[in-house]
């Protein structure tokens, strides 16, 4: 596998490890991808589905000692989902009040809904 350069990314899925539980609003326990060589996580983004967008005592846990942001989607029934953005600091969890207007303006047409987060 070619490792991108510094101009290029790439997006990394995780393993469908969906648990029983997790198809009927349970939660999901998710090893994250391997990077591959000079590599590092820049966003972690996933779906609370139907739930609101906020960060859970387990989003807690899995960003507590990553230097990364985090994004989490929720109401994904809603036209506009709910949208929860912080940065995780190694140890610092700071969230935003609000994603940028234009994150929102993307779910309007679907974009954000056909997306396919788990």
């Amino acid at each position: 596998m070619r490792v991108p350069t510094s101009a290029e990314g790439r997006v990394l899925p995780i393993a469908d490890g969906r648990a029983a539980g997790a198809r009927n609003g349970g939660s999901l326990k998710c090893q994250p991808p391997a990077l591959v060589g000079n590599e590092v996580l820049v966003m972690d983004c996933h779906s609370h589905g139907r739930h609101p967008a906020y960060f859970s005592s387990t989003d807690n846990d899995d960003d507590r000692h990553d230097a990364k942001m985090a994004l989490v989607i929720g109401n994904r029934h809603r036209a506009t989902p709910g949208i929860a953005v912080r940065l995780c600091a190694k140890g610092a969890l700071e969230e935003t009040e609000r994603a940028p207007a234009s994150w929102y303006g993307a779910s309007i047409g679907g974009s954000l809904n056909s997306t396919p987060f788990i």
